[in-house]
């Protein structure tokens, strides 16, 4: 352990040798404080915000709601986040962050090494002495001027971290929690309208042939999407479509890359266009310091009612929101629920999983968590005029059987079942796993560059793995502290 201590060290040894202490360029404000800002109707001012746990670095072309594209050029910046967590986990992470800014073109580089994920059975990639290390962003942009009628374009290639949708805990189309995706990415902004659509190259599914590791087939999968939104002086509405598809030797589908290409329409009319879509809609309404939101999303459903195959329940997703904010505070209540079979198609559609809506493993591109679930989450955050931040989280989860490593199931088209009985299954389904947690932190701010916390979490499931009458408890705790060293030259 030492030496791997002594060589982490070694690292922000360097790391600090080649940077300065700046503070010109902020870290990402929180989510939590990005959304108190929304709500109180302030501008991104450093002196009003603070990170909560410095992983990204601030870019004002990549708003959360598409609301601004606001170049930062002529500049280049070079820094690290080194983080070091001690207690149930002994974790050492280290962020690195580059940006070339010429002009409007800017190229963005971010890199990750960690020791926790070393444990995470869904981390996908090479473990190396108890450290993992990671590409997390790596892309070049163009962001053009305001155009005397007002519109901003962006347009991007690379691995981006982008997130559609107003969610909290995650959202359902396109996610905060996914690896960031290898894509091309177009951004248009014109008053109250924009257009975001991109065009992504998923991971590969490696299917064995008949048991026989040393014989395989490859599916190449491949995602696009589009968002095109409106927005008025209290509102924000966005409608969203999706779709993955992938086999072997699977090309690039033209006919997916429209954003006013109804992709429902266009996979009936084929011909071969086998894919799963999914849309979305989503909103958020602003009062006078609360806001509330919400996001739909439609998997499957069926409208026919004419064969035994239209009797599989509509695979659907909800998330709804509200928000509070004062000066010294901020809260939010938020509800998500996602039915059972969401994000997957039919193995008799794709028996090799190629169409799932994951990227890297089982990890979905919507919501985190899967499907099959309802959640209901709560967190409140106080701020005093000493940098002291407190936090109180309490989430309730509701699990069914049907999460992402469960294979695709069909009980409609069980013998017993007819048009006449009909099929109806409860929500979520099975043996019900449910899990309550409470987090408690406090956090010292020292300045926008350094940050060190405490924190306590309580879990309790029951039925744990679905097995009926198993209950676990874990109590968790740990001290955290990242600073920031980087250098900015204009």
């Amino acid at each position: 352990m030492r030496t791997r201590t002594d060589i982490f060290l070694l690292i922000i040894l360097l790391s600090v040798l080649s940077a300065g202490v700046h503070s010109i360029l902020p870290l990402e404000r929180g989510w939590l404080d990005y959304r108190k800002a929304r709500l109180l109707g302030t501008e991104q001012q450093r002196d009003d915000l603070y990170p909560v746990e410095p992983g990204l670095w601030y870019d004002p072309a990549w708003d959360w709601d598409m609301e601004t594209i606001n170049p930062d050029s002529g500049k280049i910046i070079i820094g690290v986040i080194p983080g070091l967590e001690a207690g149930d986990n002994q974790n050492l992470d280290l962020y690195s962050y580059l940006n070339i800014s010429i002009r409007n073109i800017s190229l963005i580089n971010s890199m990750r090494l960690n020791r926790e994920l070393r444990n995470d059975p869904d981390f996908v990639g090479k473990r190396w002495r108890d450290f993992v290390g990671y590409t997390e962003e790596s892309f070049i942009q163009y962001v053009s001027p305001e155009s005397r009628m007002g519109m901003n374009l962006l347009l991007a290639f690379g691995r981006i971290h982008d997130i559609w949708g107003p969610g909290r805990t995650g959202q359902l189309i396109m996610s905060s929690m996914h690896r960031p995706l290898d894509q091309v990415l177009l951004k248009l902004k014109l008053h109250r309208f924009s257009i975001a659509l991109k065009t992504a190259r998923l991971d590969n599914h490696v299917t064995a042939i008949d048991g026989h590791a040393d014989s395989t087939i490859v599916d190449q999968r491949w995602l696009s999407a589009s968002r095109v939104g409106i927005s008025g002086s209290r509102w924000r509405l966005a409608l969203n479509q999706a779709v993955v598809y992938g086999g072997e030797g699977q090309a690039l589908e033209y006919a997916y890359m429209s954003p006013l290409i109804l992709l429902y329409g266009e996979q009936a009319n084929g011909p071969e266009l086998k894919a799963n879509i999914l849309g979305s809609i989503d909103g958020r309404y602003w009062f006078d310091n609360s806001s509330v939101y919400f996001e739909l999303l439609f998997d499957d459903f069926q409208v026919e009612n004419s064969d035994q195959s239209d009797l599989e329940p509509p695979e659907v997703g909800v998330i709804l929101g509200i928000e509070w904010a004062r000066k010294s505070w901020y809260a939010g209540i938020e509800y998500a629920a996602l039915t059972n079979r969401t994000y997957k198609t039919s193995d008799m559609y794709n028996a090799r999983r190629s169409d799932w809506y994951t990227h890297r493993g089982e990890m979905p591109i919507g919501y985190a968590e899967g499907s099959d679930l309802w959640r209901l989450n709560g967190i409140a955050r106080f701020q005093n005029d000493s940098h002291l931040i407190f936090d109180l989280e309490m989430d309730y989860c509701v699990r069914g059987e049907g999460e992402m490593n469960r294979p695709w199931d069909a009980p409609w088209q069980e013998p017993d079942v007819t048009m006449a009985t009909g099929y109806d299954e409860p929500f979520p389904t099975g043996v019900l796993e449910k899990t309550s947690t409470i987090n408690a932190s406090v956090t010292w701010q020292w300045n926008h560059e350094c940050w060190a916390g405490i924190f306590i979490e309580q879990a309790r499931t029951e039925n744990f793995s679905h097995q009926a009458g198993q209950t676990k408890n874990d109590t968790s705790w740990g001290v955290k502290c990242y600073w920031a060293l980087y250098r900015v030259y204009d």
